[in-house]
């Protein structure tokens, strides 16, 4: 197990004013299998995790990557949480620092990349948590469910029209926002949400 994982289990037990849901978080920063395969493992029997962080892009690769597949696999074996926050050491885009915009469409990038990569085709098991209230996604989960299916848009999965709306009904994003805007009062239909 990496070493801050134990740092964020004693952080967890202090309360849920630090994480959510008292999650004993374990990040899987680390993309080859072998090493994200021993964190899960680690976290599960060491710590008792409740769901596993996941960044929704490290190091350039996004999470429908084909390297995360046996990932995927264990952790829907394991009916496990993934809780996808974007990364917020990520080069600044723009001259702006990534937290300030590109974390929101990071979020929604990452997803859409397990979307037509066929994640969560592959395995329904898998419960799934949008950091910052789904970041871009919900704003454009009408414009992918309209639009995705069309002949021009790559598509090697052919995911359909009705999985689009499927997957993404599936999806629950947590209420955790900066300030309050003015649509912040309106949730997406596609999505549920936890706190």
């Amino acid at each position: 197990m990496l070493p801050g994982h134990d740092f964020v289990d004693r952080t967890a037990r202090r309360g849920p004013a630090l994480y959510h849901e008292e999650w004993a978080r374990a990040q899987l920063d680390e993309l080859l299998r072998d090493p994200a395969l021993a964190e899960v493992e680690g976290a599960q029997s060491d710590l008792h995790a409740d769901g596993y962080a996941v960044s929704a892009r490290y190091n350039g690769v996004f999470l429908g990557d084909e390297r995360l597949e046996p990932v995927w696999a264990e952790l829907s074996r394991r009916r496990a949480v993934a809780f996808v926050h974007p990364n917020t050491i990520a080069p600044p885009q723009l001259g702006l620092p990534a937290p300030l915009i590109d974390g929101a469409f990071e979020t929604a990038r990452s997803v859409v990349d397990m979307l037509y990569a066929g994640v969560f085709r592959r395995y329904p098991d898998l419960t799934v948590i949008l950091a910052h209230a789904g970041g871009g996604l919900p704003a454009m989960s009408g414009r992918l469910e309209q639009l995705g299916a069309e002949p021009w848009v790559p598509n090697a999965q052919n995911i359909t029209r009705d999985e689009i709306r499927e997957h993404l009904a599936r999806l629950y994003q947590d209420t955790e926002t900066r300030e309050p805007t003015p649509v912040s009062h309106r949730l997406s239909p596609w999505s549920r949400v936890t706190i």
